[in-house]
């Protein structure tokens, strides 16, 4: 198993794969003739079909008409996906896809479809698009674990791949997650040591949960635990405020999916 980055064509190309001829969009100009081969249809049934598909198009990208085909400014999916209401897992494991590093949440996926196509998504209530996306998310990939270095009785997974919890910066509301970098990890381990908490074996110190704390007392627990259960408490706001005060950064928590190839097939 991979993640699908690892492997995925940036939406600045065109990947024509042999036997399928599958094509994904790119920024610049494409032809009806390359369209009609990313709709997956022939070029005679574009031609009749044209104004429909172009409206459908501007689903998947913002684009200007020209003769002969479109010139593209912005790609939102590269691939098709047929039916974007009905098809919940194929939209999941496309965003995963654009995604380009497999980190997403469902918050994330929400506000875009949400705000990407009005006709569609939009027309359900964020909450709505979140349930649909959260129990495609469990089709495709199990329920999400926590991280992999934790002991866990039982790792859920899926048909393709598995997905975990993970710490990451947000760089926008739509769907868009990069992984800390060397220095920003550090810098978020003395944050959580001012809290007398370290990244190994800590212990829970703060009777910030009640429930939580009768659970955890007298064991050893690690920073993600730690973190969950800080999520419904003062610190946990206040860490991450630091943070960004610090950095100028958002530092949230995503889902890492780790994805079988089969996904490409």
């Amino acid at each position: 198993m991979y993640c699908i980055a690892k492997n995925f064509v940036t939406t600045m190309h065109i990947s024509l794969v042999r036997g399928g001829e599958r094509v994904k969009l790119k920024v610049g100009k494409m032809s009806t003739k390359e369209l009609a081969k990313w709709f997956g249809i022939a070029y005679s049934t574009f031609r009749k079909r044209s104004s429909a598909l172009l409206e459908e198009l501007k689903y998947f990208c913002d684009y200007e008409k020209y003769h002969g085909g479109v010139e593209i400014k912005q790609v939102y999916i590269s691939e098709y996906v047929k039916d974007l209401t009905s098809k919940d897992s194929e939209v999941y494991l496309a965003l995963v896809k654009e995604s380009g590093n497999c980190l997403c949440s469902i918050a994330g996926m929400a506000r875009k479809l949400n705000l990407l196509y009005p006709d569609t998504w939009g027309k359900l209530s964020f909450y709505a698009v979140e349930k649909r996306l959260r129990k495609a998310g469990i089709a495709l990939f199990g329920e999400t674990n926590l991280p992999s270095y934790r002991e866990q009785e039982e790792r859920y997974s899926g048909p393709y791949g598995y997905k975990e919890y993970c710490w990451a910066i947000k760089v926008s509301d739509l769907n868009e997650y990069r992984f800390l970098t060397e220095e920003e990890d550090k810098m978020f381990d003395i944050l959580l040591e001012s809290y007398n908490v370290t990244k190994k074996d800590v212990a829970l110190k703060e009777a910030y949960d009640k429930e939580k704390l009768q659970a955890f007392k007298e064991n050893k627990i690690t920073k993600e635990e730690y973190i969950l259960a800080m999520e419904h408490s003062e610190l946990f706001p206040n860490l991450l405020s630091k943070f960004r005060e610090q950095t100028g950064l958002t530092l949230v928590r995503s889902t890492y999916h780790e994805v079988l190839e089969s996904a490409f097939n």
